[in-house]
């Protein structure tokens, strides 16, 4: 089993400064990238109207790590399915998703051909 490791937080800084005490067309999402055993988080600001993919260009993830989503990435929100053009609310949570590195199914298969060998053995 693989030891959890915290995740790191770094706040994005926002060219308009933070938003004034009582501003409710401003808010911040926390745009979420995992790669491997690492979990990058990065708080953006965001206006009133913004959509997914605005919080993920604004978080500068997907640049730092282009070499990671080679094949393509999907986007959650809270772990559901969302498309690029979905807009957000500040709390939400944007999550980018690499592909799987192999099936669930095939997983499966290959634990049940593991804990077999180890009855045999």
């Amino acid at each position: 089993m693989r030891p959890n490791k915290p995740a790191q937080v770094v706040a994005a800084a926002s060219p308009a400064g933070p938003a004034p005490a009582g501003a409710s067309d401003r808010g911040f999402v926390d745009v979420v990238f995992v790669s491997g055993a690492s979990q990058l988080v990065r708080r953006v600001p965001i206006g009133p109207r913004s959509t997914v993919a605005e919080a993920i260009d604004a978080s500068g993830l997907l640049r730092e790590h282009a070499a990671s989503v080679v094949g393509g990435h999907g986007l959650s929100s809270f772990g559901r399915r969302v498309q690029p053009a979905t807009r957000i609310r500040a709390g939400d949570r944007v999550e980018i998703l690499l592909p799987l590195a192999m099936s669930p199914k095939e997983a499966r298969r290959q634990l049940a051909a593991k804990r077999a060998g180890k009855k045999r053995g």
